[in-house]
C-alpha cells in the first residue's frame, strides 16, 4: 500500500490538536513547538498559513482555534443533533406501531 502521509501536514494537524484545551489562553509558539517536537521556525510557518484560512487566531503572542474550527464544530454538532432526532423519532414510530 502507498504512502501518503506527509510529514509537514502532518505537523499542521500536531499543531491544531495542540490547541485543544487552550481555547482561552491560547499558547505561545514555544509552547507548541516544544508539545509538537517542532522547531519554533515551522511553527511560526504553520500557524500563519492556518491564520491565513481561519483556523488558528493569535491574541498578543498566544495562539488558539479560530472561527473556522469552531464552524466546523458547530456544523458537526447540528448534523449529529440531526441524526440524533432522527434516530429517536424512528424509534418511536416503531415501538407505537408494536
Amino acid at each position: 500500500m502507498a504512502d501518503y502521509t506527509n510529514a509537514s501536514q502532518q505537523r499542521v494537524l500536531t499543531i491544531l490538536a495542540s490547541l485543544t484545551g487552550h481555547e482561552l489562553d491560547g499558547l505561545t509558539i514555544t509552547q507548541i513547538a516544544l508539545m509538537t517536537e517542532s522547531s519554533a521556525v515551522q511553527v511560526t510557518r504553520d500557524l500563519y498559513n492556518l491564520e491565513l484560512q481561519g483556523f488558528v487566531e493569535r491574541e498578543g503572542d498566544r495562539w488558539r482555534h479560530g472561527k473556522a474550527v469552531l464552524d466546523m464544530f458547530r456544523a458537526y454538532s447540528a448534523s449529529l443533533k440531526m441524526s440524533i432526532e432522527k434516530t429517536l423519532a424512528e424509534s418511536l414510530r416503531v415501538i407505537k406501531s408494536s
